[in-house]
């Protein structure tokens, strides 16, 4: 078994109460480094233990390839899973439409879903293809079918990321969105121990500075510091890379 820091154990411990909880949707958030792949493979361990279904998704075909390889477990594109890609889609007018899947998973299923910060919820049609009601976040939460079930999500991704395109927020990784546009009940965990770099790397220390700017909204006041796993460049030192 991984020995856990205190803020992973913190986090896993509120995820083992949520999910014999009431509550449907739990959100765990948590900067590059912090551990999140960790406790995805504990949550995995966990369900395993009490046969438990679930299912491990990404919005990109490399995340979801990168969550299968870290957890020994089958994962797949959001669209791949929700989506009736397998067979042909309905023409209408001038485009190609997949319709959302019918969902034949247990009433007691989970969806992890990882990098929920590129999980949009806006319609980003084109002019040739439509996938349900172009709403990723909307239709993986439709498909899902939560509602009298004890079916839940959890959404894992980094809060500093940029939110999706055209988009002020990451909705998947906002608890007020998802209860207010929804009205699913939601957990929310965050780790904030950063364990890949080493207590003495500048990295970690310029990270954790701008983590603050973000949490603080103080955008123009904080400075990056040079050392020897950090160099600053100007503009032309960077042309010539």
């Amino acid at each position: 078994m991984i020995t856990l820091n205190h803020s992973q154990q913190h986090s896993f411990d509120e995820f083992c109460k949520f999910i014999d909880s009431s509550k449907s949707v739990f959100i765990l958030k948590g900067a590059a480094g912090t551990g999140k792949t960790t406790l995805v493979k504990e949550f995995v361990r966990l369900l395993n233990g009490r046969h438990r279904g679930f299912s491990l998704m990404a919005p990109t075909g490399r995340a979801s390839l990168i969550l299968g390889k870290r957890t020994d477990c089958s994962a797949q594109t959001i669209h791949r899973a929700i989506y009736s890609l397998d067979s042909s889609p309905k023409k209408v007018e001038d485009r190609w439409e997949f319709t959302i899947k019918e969902n034949e998973d247990s009433y007691n299923h989970i969806y992890i879903i990882d990098e929920a910060s590129m999980v949009a919820d806006i319609s980003h049609d084109n002019e040739m293809l439509r996938f349900g009601s172009g709403r990723l976040m909307a239709d993986l939460i439709e498909y899902c079918r939560i509602e009298n079930t004890s079916r839940k999500i959890v959404f894992i991704g980094d809060y500093a990321q940029l939110p999706p395109v055209g988009q002020n927020i990451s909705p998947a990784l906002s608890a007020n969105y998802i209860e207010e546009t929804f009205g699913l009940t939601v957990v929310e965990s965050m780790l904030d121990t950063v364990v890949r770099q080493s207590s003495e790397s500048a990295i970690l220390a310029n990270a954790e500075t701008v983590r603050k700017s973000i949490d603080t909204q103080t955008y123009n006041r904080f400075k990056i510091t040079d050392a020897a796993d950090v160099h600053s460049m100007d503009t032309i030192e960077l042309e010539t890379l």
